[in-house]
């Protein structure tokens, strides 16, 4: 902060974003702090540039840490392999700086490349510190295409025995994230990996090997969506309802999404006999198609268990070019952990639906941080949402309403989704691999091999 008065907006803004998400477990700085013109400087700069950092951190946590007392402030690093000695030296400035103003909670955000010896100059770098180094380091593990491609090249054409089923290029995708994430050892928080280099990243089918391959087996369970369902007892409750509204209710936009805003829809007006106001989310568009996520996190972790299902009431519009595709849909209950998706497959735009997902067939409902809704498709399209209904039976509305009624007041219940989206773009699907005992399978639900 080179004046007072930016040093002062800086804090109003930390402070805002503090107070918007009073869950958020940590703050990543802008970055990455070890770019090229930082660790490239002259010797005798590279002091001050470590010096200004440190300062960025401690009013970072100065400001957030009154509202968000526990906060993590998060150093966001590149893999730059010709000037690891260089980063070694910034590295040691930046926690001498920290540790003479004050030391406060801190950590690193490593975006590594595919090279899975990558993060092993992050570990020797930090074993010759000689002061204290961050709490904790989380890893992005970033492959390329064209790092997949040759991959993929030297794999075929190593021997192999004759009965071997051999690995398709996503299943090895999957094998090199593992490999790299058991490379980091105990020395990683958590490892993430990020496909927003890959074709594969705008491909449904892609995300089902990658769930397959990694993490805990029961972490997510597959269902399918259905037609709404009426049955005598069963009891309402409008949980979000766009049609008058002119703000997206906290429904915010992640990875491969544009803009979420609401607007006036003419099918939907029609259809209610009253002018109606949807939430309008739009993707990013590649010559490969979309593939984005809007969701909504709720403030504290709620209890599903009195609630049947969730209904979805929605249409999908084709943008520019997109005409007759096939559109899949998924909606995805859950938390950090574990969650619930509901696939709707084969959809096409133009057509108003109201989509169930039964929430009370999966067994791990009674913790669920937020709601979101992904779009995969092969062409430009928008999503177009009406309302989301909880659906009850045996309890009153009131009762079922009580179980979404701290949603009002929102917060990020995980802050590693939102930020991510801002490191990575155009990545949709950010999959944490933690190191969990492995269980036996739950009864009950359609499920897909899935963990």
């Amino acid at each position: 902060m080179d004046s007072p008065a930016s040093a002062a907006l800086w804090c109003a803004l930390v402070r805002y974003f503090a107070g918007r998400y009073t869950t958020a477990a940590g703050l990543v700085l802008p970055g990455p702090v070890n770019d090229e013109d930082t660790v490239n400087c002259p010797s005798e700069e590279i002091g001050r540039a470590a010096e200004q950092l440190g300062h960025l951190g401690r009013l970072t946590w100065n400001a957030a840490s009154g509202i968000v007392p526990d906060i993590l402030i998060c150093f966001p690093f590149d893999d730059h392999p010709d000037t690891a000695s260089h980063s070694r030296v910034f590295m040691n400035l930046l926690c001498r700086r920290i540790a003479q103003i004050g030391t406060f909670p801190w950590s690193c955000v490593y975006a590594a490349g595919a090279d899975k010896t990558a993060q092993e100059g992050l570990k020797r770098t930090l074993g010759s510190l000689d002061a204290a180094g961050p709490e904790k380091i989380f890893y992005i593990y970033q492959l390329s295409q064209s790092g997949l491609d040759e991959r993929y090249a030297a794999y075929l054409a190593a021997e192999h025995k004759e009965e071997e089923e051999l690995y398709d290029p996503s299943e090895l995708a999957a094998e090199l994230y593992r490999d790299f994430a058991a490379a980091c050892g105990g020395s990683a928080e958590a490892v993430f990996f990020s496909p927003a280099l890959l074709d594969a990243r705008y491909d449904h089918d892609f995300y089902d090997v990658l769930k397959r391959a990694i993490g805990d087996k029961e972490a997510v369970r597959e269902f399918t969506a259905q037609e709404q369902v009426f049955r005598p007892g069963m009891v309402f409750c409008d949980l979000w309802d766009f049609s008058d509204r002119h703000y997206p209710l906290d429904w915010i936009p992640g990875g491969g999404t544009l803009s979420c805003s609401t607007e006036l829809n003419g099918l939907f007006s029609e259809s209610l006999g009253t002018p109606s106001r949807v939430l309008s989310v739009s993707f990013q568009e590649t010559e490969d198609g979309v593939a984005g996520i809007v969701m909504r996190n709720l403030n504290t972790t709620a209890d599903l268990t009195p609630v049947n299902a969730l209904y979805f009431d929605f249409m999908l519009e084709a943008e520019g070019d997109g005409g007759d595709e096939d559109v899949s849909v998924v909606f995805v209950v859950g938390t950090d952990d574990k969650r619930a998706e509901f696939h709707a497959d084969g959809l096409r735009c133009g057509t108003i639906r109201r989509l169930s997902c039964p929430v009370a067939a999966w067994a791990d409902r009674d913790r669920v941080d937020f709601i979101a809704i992904a779009v995969y498709a092969g062409a430009p399209v928008s999503l177009k949402l009406s309302k989301v209904t909880a659906v009850g039976s045996g309890i009153s509305a009131d009762q079922l309403k009580a179980v979404f009624a701290p949603a009002e007041d929102t917060a990020f219940a995980a802050w590693l989704l939102p930020v991510l989206v801002f490191l990575i773009a155009g990545s949709f699907a950010v999959f944490v691999l933690l190191t969990r005992r492995d269980r036996d399978e739950a009864d009950g639900g359609e499920e897909r091999r899935l963990p």
